[in-house]
């Protein structure tokens, strides 16, 4: 195990190996991430862990401004884990205000959409400025944030948003790496981002037959 994390920029990410942990992932989760996983991470020679976090965990629609400040207590904790175990720390939110790509199947869904919407877009750039004040000044070797995990939307749309989001989170901490996923549910690269000075994290699903092989989500029926 290196006792280092190498130096990520917008303009190449390394080369990270590691896993989605997924304690608030929903509210149907613990809520309470398990040091033991970031033991094993670090024994085995991985250093990485993503957290696809849902909003609802610590907030609502339309109480998007009120913060469950224990939940967010929680993540400082998994960022200090990642600290401990020298696992860098990816925070995403994988259930933004007015999106999430598992809707077609959850059904739990805001009455907005934060593509097409006004006040998402402004409880998405709130909520993504309440984590950079939170950890402002933390080295980017040790915490990025991904914006929103899997957009569905057109290139339009999602950069308008992006942008939002970059300037809502660089306006509390001007050097905080952030990350956006590719279009078509993080498959494409979006070139409208270049000028954001951001890094892209894209998918390499294909061959689906593969890489969801009779994943409870999938769409497939003839595994």
């Amino acid at each position: 195990m290196s006792s280092t994390l190498p130096i990520p920029s917008a303009a190449k990410l390394p080369r990270w190996r590691g896993f989605n942990l997924t304690e608030l992932f929903t509210t149907k989760n613990t809520g309470r991430f398990v040091e033991r996983d970031f033991q094993w991470i670090a024994d085995w020679g991985f250093n990485f862990a993503r957290i696809p976090m849902s909003y609802h965990c610590w907030s609502s629609w339309p109480n998007w401004q009120e913060i469950d400040e224990s939940v967010m207590q929680e993540i400082d904790r998994t960022v200090e884990l990642g600290k401990q175990y020298n696992v860098h720390i990816n925070l995403n939110l994988h259930r933004a205000p007015g999106y999430c790509i598992n809707d077609h199947v959850s059904k739990v869904t805001d009455p907005v959409h934060l593509f097409q919407d006004a006040e998402p877009l402004e409880a998405f750039g709130y909520h993504w400025a309440h984590l950079a004040e939170r950890y402002r000044g933390m080295s980017n070797e040790q915490l990025t944030f991904d914006l929103v995990n899997e957009p569905v939307t057109d290139e339009t749309d999602y950069v308008r948003v992006c942008t939002a989001a970059v300037e809502a989170i660089h306006a509390v901490d001007p050097n905080r790496l952030v990350i956006a996923d590719g279009l078509n549910a993080g498959s494409t690269p979006v070139h409208g981002l270049a000028n954001l000075g951001i890094a892209q994290s894209c998918r390499g699903y294909a061959p689906g037959e593969i890489s969801h092989y009779k994943a409870s989500w999938s769409k497939r029926k003839e595994w």
